[in-house]
């Protein structure tokens, strides 16, 4: 969220031109380890102007980790997930590290007026156990499905996928990227798609950094147009994303977000009255204790008095 944004307005400004809708994954914060220091994309306005109005230009937020590190990695490199060092599942309680991040991640969107509506694990990388705590925040995740904890490899399918225990929906990013470093990069995603589109009812995807030269995604893009694609918009499709505090919601093209707090308030009502219950229980109980010492000393004073 530091780079200057530059780059993100010219690939939003080209994909409109084109009329194509297009996803942008974001990492909405990260961790600086050598100043002690996290950068959250609410406080970053520049940046978050940038990514509004790639959401405004056709591009639906894909919410890609938290930090994209484990507070050691460089952001955007490192593993989040997964141990990429020992090559195993973390050693933290999974249940509690996914609503910890998760929550951070979409209100920090949130707040700078940003709505993902979806999830794409960084590296793809994601142990077996953190599938189903995904899974009841995200309706759809993009990428590749790690299917073992092992080690670190995945599974990249031609099509869509549904209703597994890992997860409610699966769009594959089954084209690979383009690599700065290799000239051959945008050739080999395009061998990939003729490979994938011989699939029925195909589903295919590539990954573009902003730091990369947009020739190469204009090439691709007039290369892709030849074989007739549509090109598929989330916002139009029906998902959702459900954090503590807010609820993301997308269909025919319109995003709705849902704040809980109002939901909170019958919540509340009802532990003040549950709290006024157990209060008068705690009252009626003194009471009654009274009651029953007044009764025993009256009868000790009518036993005194009869045998006076």
């Amino acid at each position: 969220c530091l780079r200057p944004p530059e780059s993100l307005y010219e690939i939003a400004d080209f994909l409109a031109s084109q009329d194509i809708p297009f996803m942008v994954a974001l990492i909405p914060a990260y961790y600086d380890s050598e100043n002690d220091h996290t950068h959250y994309l609410h406080n970053q306005e520049e940046f978050a102007q940038a990514i509004r109005y790639m959401q405004d230009a056709g591009g639906s937020i894909l919410l890609h980790g938290y930090t994209h590190q484990i507070h050691k990695d460089m952001p955007g490199e490192g593993f989040e997930f997964w141990d990429g060092e020992k090559d195993r599942p973390l050693d933290v309680d999974m249940a509690q590290w996914i609503h910890e991040r998760i929550n951070a991640g979409i209100d920090d969107c949130v707040a700078a007026g940003i709505h993902p509506l979806a999830f794409e694990p960084p590296h793809y990388a994601v142990s077996q156990d953190a599938y189903p705590h995904l899974k009841a925040r995200f309706s759809t995740i993009i990428g590749h499905l790690q299917t073992s904890d092992e080690g670190f490899t995945t599974t990249v399918y031609p099509f869509r996928l549904h209703n597994s225990p890992l997860y409610n929906q699966l769009l594959p990013e089954n084209l690979g990227y383009v690599d700065p470093d290799n000239p051959l990069s945008t050739e080999q995603i395009l061998e990939k798609f003729t490979w994938v589109s011989l699939v029925r009812d195909f589903t295919a995807g590539f990954y573009f950094h902003p730091f990369c030269d947009i020739a190469h995604l204009k090439e691709i893009i007039a290369a892709l147009k030849q074989h007739d694609v549509r090109f598929l918009d989330l916002k139009q499709e029906d998902n959702w994303v459900k954090g503590d505090k807010h609820t993301i919601r997308s269909t025919g093209g319109t995003i709705t977000v849902s704040s809980l707090k109002a939901k909170e308030s019958p919540l509340l009502f009802l532990h003040l009255i549950k709290g006024a219950m157990t209060l008068l229980v705690f009252v009626s109980a003194l009471l009654c204790l009274r009651l029953l010492v007044i009764f025993i000393r009256a009868r000790r004073q009518g036993r005194e008095n009869l045998f006076r």
